[in-house]
């Protein structure tokens, strides 16, 4: 059996990967109030996660198709953060605070939304693919 391996290898990959994340980031979500004397909705941002150490991919030569004789290249920034984090949501924010040495400096206060939060079983670290617009 494979499994007891598996179980005994992921703290120290887990571990490993962790020590690879050099940047920082928050993540909040979007609630919603009523403000009675302004007579309006008001959005207001609660965090999520408050400075976690991340690994940011902005995406930009992730992957470049073919699509009508012309090279299109998609981009969709990735977060990766420790396997620990839970509570992350689609349409959550995520700023950068903090860029790392291998990091671009111009995604230092970098705003994207979660698309999706990827799950599983034996993961080594919490992937969020994201996207620039909301």
């Amino acid at each position: 059996m494979i499994g007891p391996v598996i179980d005994a290898a992921l703290p120290v990959m887990r571990a490993n990967a962790e020590s690879m994340m050099l940047d920082r980031c928050t993540i909040e979500r979007a609630t919603s109030t009523w403000d009675e004397v302004a007579q309006k909705t008001v959005t207001t941002w609660a965090p999520v996660i408050t400075e976690s150490v991340c690994d940011v991919d902005d995406g930009a030569a992730s992957g470049r198709s073919i699509v009508t004789d012309e090279t299109v290249t998609r981009v969709e920034p990735s977060v990766y953060l420790p396997a620990s984090v839970v509570g992350v949501e689609p349409d959550d924010r995520v700023t950068v605070t903090a860029v790392g040495p291998m990091t671009d400096p111009a995604l230092l206060d970098a705003v994207m939304w979660v698309s999706h939060a990827a799950t599983g079983s034996h993961v080594v670290e919490c992937h969020l693919s994201c996207r620039w617009l909301q």
